[in-house]
């Protein structure tokens, strides 16, 4: 899954899609500066290499009819600014005779041109002398002298060693400068990216900072333009799922009302016709079954309207603080009855019942009470006993609802709370549903519920653990103090 974050972060590809071109265009300048400041070196070097030939030429003079050259060596070391070049020369007369300097220097080509970017009749090319490389200028000038005069050719040659140290030196300057460019350039488009990539970084801590049931619309202010879409798109996500549930929970309602009036009639003429026909078992049956059928019809409504809640919405508009004790025993003086009739031995007992306050909704946690109590009533023969605890606690409230019947497995304990779930060969009537909406409901309003060992290793224990909640009046104290 990480992989997969990395290959689609928006981030990361904005990063490389302007990095990529710009590390392109880097190097192409590089190499393109580099290119340019080699040639203008060479050229420098060049023009070094005329000005030997040069103050070589002004030399030149016709001595008893002969062109002769006094050329003192330190004329050459001026323009030899590295030991670790060499400077060869040669004179030649304009009848091609050798008068001075390196006599075996290798001859000019035929097909060097003149070069164009210096006022004088100078070529410039490459050649190998005594096995090292070698850039020589050839210079012809024009000497008077004997008979009509002539042209001679002064040639004048350099080892590359400076042209080569110079060349790596360029390219080292040039290299570092492109890549503190190229750094600074990515350091200021990861900042950019960042800047520009703020807006969305809002919008996820927005909705990390909702509530899980809040459905109002999303409200980022001094968002880009290009993100409104986006935001427009969620919030009108977020009203059609208010529509949606609100039919839904609209649904429920019209159809709770519809069934529960219907069986409560039939409920009414079954009562009737067992007080009629006492005499005859099938109307008790059918009395038991309209019940079974009321209690399975309130289990799916309850299950179906805890469905449509988001997770941990605390029920939504109908959360209010709840004293937990008093509702405790309220929905166990409604189920003592049924207690007394399979001669169970039924208790509440309560533990610092004036702390004892949750938010929720007091219908919803009734019933989740109320099928813990129904489970732990059927299923606990005659003689047992059902006890209920409330626990206050400074975070968590708990509900304990212990009771001496045959208990569950502990392989099985997670199954139990699967809708429909039925384990073993069990033989009172039920749904399967009764866990199901124990656990839906108690995680809506943020608690959890358990599944123990009863006292003494002996039965089931349920444990329901609920977020405490301040009480009404502590509350009311603390805003008045704020205000």
């Amino acid at each position: 899954m990480a992989t997969a974050d990395r290959r689609h972060s928006l981030r990361r590809r904005l990063l490389w899609r302007l990095t990529i071109p710009l590390v392109a265009v880097g190097l192409f300048t590089a190499f393109t500066s580099y290119r340019t400041a080699l040639a203008e070196a060479n050229q420098a070097h060049d023009r070094t290499l005329l000005a030997s030939a040069r103050a070589i030429a002004e030399r030149l003079d016709y001595r008893n009819e002969q062109l002769v050259v006094d050329v003192p060596y330190v004329a050459l070391d001026t323009f030899q600014v590295d030991t670790r070049g060499r400077i060869y020369y040669r004179v030649r007369d304009p009848a091609g005779r050798f008068v001075s300097g390196d006599r075996d220097l290798p001859a000019m080509p035929n097909d060097v041109p003149r070069s164009d970017d210096y006022p004088a009749l100078v070529h410039f090319y490459n050649t190998d002398y005594l096995g090292t490389p070698l850039r020589v200028a050839a210079l012809w000038q024009p000497v008077a002298g004997a008979g009509d005069g002539g042209i001679a050719l002064v040639e004048v040659g350099e080892t590359l060693e400076m042209r080569d140290d110079m060349a790596m030196r360029l390219l080292a300057t040039t290299l570092w400068q492109q890549a503190l460019l190229i750094a600074a350039s990515i350091a200021l488009i990861a900042l950019a990216v960042h800047v520009a990539l703020r807006p969305l970084k809002n919008i996820e801590e927005t909705l990390r900072a909702r509530g899980a049931d809040s459905l109002d619309p999303i409200d980022v202010p001094e968002l880009p333009r290009e993100v409104h879409p986006l935001l427009a798109s969620l919030n009108g996500y977020l009203h059609s799922l208010r529509a949606m549930i609100s039919r839904q929970s609209q649904f429920l309602d019209d159809a709770s009302h519809q069934l529960r009036t219907a069986l409560a009639l039939v409920r009414t003429q079954a009562d009737h016709a067992v007080r009629t026909y006492q005499a005859k078992p099938e109307w008790r049956e059918i009395r038991d079954a309209i019940d079974r059928t009321i209690r399975l019809t309130n289990q799916l409504l309850t299950l179906a309207r805890s469905d449509a809640q988001p997770p941990h919405s605390a029920a939504g508009a109908a959360a209010h603080p709840l004293d937990l004790t008093a509702l405790c025993r309220t929905v166990s003086a409604e189920w003592y009855l049924a207690a007394r009739d399979r001669q169970l031995d039924f208790g509440l007992i309560a533990r610092d019942e004036a702390q004892a306050y949750v938010n929720g909704d007091e219908g919803m946690l009734r019933e989740m009470l109320a099928n813990v109590l129904d489970n732990a009533v059927q299923y606990t023969p005659a003689g047992g006993r059902v006890e209920v605890t409330v626990i206050a606690g400074t975070a968590t409230h708990l509900v304990l609802v212990d009771d001496s019947g045959m208990g569950i497995a502990p392989a099985l304990r997670d199954k139990a709370f699967d809708r429909f779930a039925r384990l073993g060969n069990v033989a009172q009537p039920g749904s399967g549903l009764g866990l199901a909406i124990v656990r839906q409901i108690c995680e809506a309003h943020g608690g959890r519920v358990l599944l123990e060992d009863g006292p003494d290793g002996r039965g089931l224990r349920v444990r329901i653990e609920l977020p405490a909640a301040p009480a009404p009046g502590i509350a009311s104290i603390a805003q008045l103090r704020l205000s």
